[in-house]
């Protein structure tokens, strides 16, 4: 057990309580991908790493969206044609900042 002051008075806390930081964690790096060297990002907008320049968001949805805002700059993002239309118009995150791709399009990651 651990002891937490909250404004004069005293509360314990079990184990079981703390989890949530491990949890935390754990989606960072579920979120975090190598792919031949090169890290990469996938709906983890909450999670900018400064090691980290590429991003996938995989749709355009407020679960997948988190910690996306119009001065994201922070590599690139890749997404379908129709996710990076969304973005850049209603998130307002600027276009040179997103690359859409058809759906069955490959691409080479800079770096892997």
């Amino acid at each position: 057990e651990r002891e937490s002051q909250d404004g004069g008075g005293t509360s314990r806390f079990a184990p079981e309580a703390r989890r949530g930081s491990a949890m935390a964690v754990r989606k960072e790096e579920a979120k975090l991908v190598r792919l031949a060297g090169a890290a990469v990002l996938v709906d983890g907008f909450q999670f900018l790493r400064e090691d980290v320049n590429l991003h996938v968001l995989t749709h355009f949805h407020s679960d997948h969206t988190v910690g996306l805002t119009r001065s994201f700059s922070a590599g690139t993002i890749f997404c379908t044609q129709v996710t990076a239309a969304l973005i850049t118009q209603l998130i307002g995150v600027d276009p040179a900042r997103v690359r859409g791709l058809a759906l069955d399009e490959t691409v080479a990651l800079p770096g892997a």
